[in-house]
């Protein structure tokens, strides 16, 4: 190994007061730093309590990066660093979320040279200590030159230094979750990844490799390249195992199947290393794989992801959602329920990206995590990327079966419990894992009418690109496909069309305003009486009202004038947004504008007339919320 392992730290952040706000509810105690660094023999840091420092080779004209990350919580603790001349340096530390796995990490700016001291202290006790070797900037800068862009021997992508174990996979989880570390609240987009990876403050391996790589990088994945391309992106850094396999779509009784894997350690093209793994992330992993990638049955060993259980530490950031019909997400964070419900409610948030190449978080509620427990067609669910196995002497990568997987010590456990119960338990169980003290069932609704509203709020986005789209193009008509494929297929349909967005829109619909009727079925789950049900259930009706009248989006109309809709009215034009996805339509038809209304008075375009009868044609999948199998026409 040519830099050190990571080691975990145990997050002693207190419950938030609100996940949008962030404030501890109390200051954990502080013990007073040790005096001076451990000595080399005793300075050590294991799997589980692991210290990782970035870039790989620091020197002193440069920054020093340290992470703490591990599985287990180790109490108070604080992540120190001694300079070369045994000097406490004062430098921020920074945590991240609930945990597991929980994280600590600082940065030091001109590390002077020399053998620097990182310590996790637990006050009466070090849990994990590391030496890291900071160079002269001179020698660095004289060596860069001669190893910048070298092929690796053999010339593969880059070769595998390191091993997928507990350490690497919690600073994976790490390295997720502080990419995209913002409040609850913000509804932030990025338009690409690679500005996000340009971000030091966000990317914990910025500049790893120190040679200005991210500034060559540019990738602008869609929502199933995602995940591989962050996992690939990773894997290249600390020089891990990397793989994918092509898989094939499916169709009706017949899930996803995927054939041999695919690995950085195939022969890169005559790039230069940073030029290689953009052309192996950028188009090699984009085009290999797709939204059925991630769908396969549960139970076959030849994929690239498999299923685990519905428990905190299994949904880590870094676990991957694939919902039946071909959405795929990622977790990034948990934000803790609050110890006091008057100040929130718990968060699992997760990332997406979009056809277009757009990249936003989503919050995990029916409406936007869709799940089916049937396998019959498709495996949806949280599932991990399988972890490879690489042998150095027979130069042989594999891929850990499920029976290998079944009882891990290493990783989390390949399990089939989400299959196991109803669509309803499902969303019960991990409910119960965000919120472990059962909510008020009126907090419960709010929660609810505050994802409806993130959803409606990108909706606005993805119509207006739509609408940008179509004027740019001098309104040349976007072609329509057939049946199945208008949720799934290439080219402009896919990026500015809005068919499984809607779908999801409507179920999200159908999940506010049927939230007081499931109150009123199910008291017990809310910890109420069933004696208070219908008086609770008349009061939860009322709430609902003011909440989504009082609530709003804007959007810009075809004359450019704004358009304030509330949250009731989208609901009420269900009816109408199930024949409101495609992009010839004016921007007042996407919005379901009520035929006659002044509203939708200054629409001036509309889809051809034999998509129009398509889409009628098309109106009972909508309808009945149900995505038909693949190859419907």
């Amino acid at each position: 190994m040519d830099w050190p392992p990571s080691f975990q730290t145990r997050t002693t952040s207190p419950e938030r007061l609100r996940p949008q706000a962030g404030r501890p509810v109390a200051e954990q105690r502080r013990y007073p730093p040790p005096l001076a660094p451990p000595e080399a023999g005793s300075c050590r840091d294991s799997l589980e309590l692991r210290i990782f420092h970035s870039p790989r080779r620091p020197h002193a004209s440069g920054f020093l990066r340290v992470i703490a990350t591990g599985s287990r919580d180790p109490k108070p603790a604080a992540l120190r660093l001694f300079d070369p001349t045994g000097k406490a340096v004062t430098a921020a530390e920074r945590e991240l979320g609930a945990g597991p796995p929980y994280t600590r990490w600082t940065r030091v700016d001109a590390p002077i040279k020399g053998l620097w001291t990182a310590v996790l202290d637990g006050g009466s006790r070090i849990l994990a200590c590391k030496k890291i070797r900071v160079r002269d900037a001179k020698v660095v800068k004289a060596r860069k030159g001669v190893e910048g862009e070298a092929a690796p021997p053999g010339n593969p992508v880059w070769e595998n230094r390191w091993a997928w174990e507990r350490d690497t996979e919690n600073l994976w989880s790490a390295f997720v979750e502080q990419l995209f570390d913002y409040p609850a609240d913000d509804e932030r987009t990025w338009t690409n990844l690679h500005d996000l990876l340009r971000d030091p403050e966000r990317n914990l391996l910025y500049g790893h490799l120190d040679r200005d790589e991210e500034s060559a990088i540019e990738l602008t994945p869609d929502c199933a390249d995602l995940p591989y391309t962050l996992r690939a992106y990773y894997a290249w850094k600390l020089r891990l195992p990397f793989a994918f396999r092509r898989c094939s779509r499916g169709r009706k009784n017949r899930p996803p199947t995927c054939g041999d894997l695919n690995s950085n350690l195939t022969e890169a093209r005559k790039l230069g290393a940073i030029p290689a793994f953009a052309y192996f992330a950028g188009r090699q992993v984009a085009s290999g794989v797709h939204s059925s990638s991630g769908r396969t049955h549960p139970e076959d060993d030849d994929t690239d992801l498999y299923p685990v259980g519905l428990d905190r530490a299994s949904l880590a950031p870094g676990t991957v959602f694939a919902d039946p019909y071909g959405h795929i997400m990622m977790v990034t964070r948990f934000y803790a329920q609050p110890l006091d419900q008057k100040q929130g409610y718990g968060i699992l948030m997760a990332v997406e990206a979009q056809p277009d190449g757009t990249v936003g978080r989503r919050r995990f509620w029916r409406g936007s995590f869709l799940f089916d427990p049937s396998t019959r067609n498709v495996g949806a669910g949280f599932k991990h990327f399988r972890p490879l196995v690489y042998d150095r002497q027979s130069g042989k990568l594999t891929a850990l079966g499920n029976r290998e997987l079944r009882n891990h010590a290493e990783f989390a456990s390949f399990s089939l419990q989400q299959y196991r119960g109803s669509r309803e338990d499902f969303y019960d169980r991990v409910e119960t894992i965000i919120n472990p003290r059962p909510l008020d069932p009126f907090l419960r609704l709010v929660s609810l009418v505050d994802a409806l509203q993130e959803t409606l709020n990108r909706r606005v986005i993805a119509v207006d690109n739509g609408v940008r789209y179509v004027a740019e193009n001098g309104f040349a008509p976007v072609e329509m496909p057939e049946g199945y494929a208008i949720f799934e297929t290439r080219g402009p349909w896919e990026d500015y069309s809005t068919p499984s967005r809607d779908m999801r829109l409507l179920i999200s619909i159908d999940t506010v305003v049927g939230f007081p009727d499931k109150v009123a079925k199910r008291p017990e789950a809310f910890g109420l009486k069933k004696g208070r049900a219908a008086k609770t259930t008349e009061a939860l009706r009322r709430r609902l009202a003011r909440e989504l009248g009082s609530r709003y989006l804007t959007y810009t109309r075809s004359n450019g004038s704004d358009q304030k809709l509330s949250l009731q009215q989208v609901c009420d034009r269900d009816e109408a947004l199930e024949m409101a996805y495609h992009p010839n339509d004016c921007i007042e038809v996407r919005w379901g504008a009520p035929n006659g209304s002044q509203e939708r008075a200054t629409c001036k375009r509309r889809a051809r007339a034999a998509d129009r009868e398509r889409m009628e044609r098309y109106r009972p999948w909508f309808k009945t919320r149900t995505r038909p199998p693949r190859g419907t026409r």
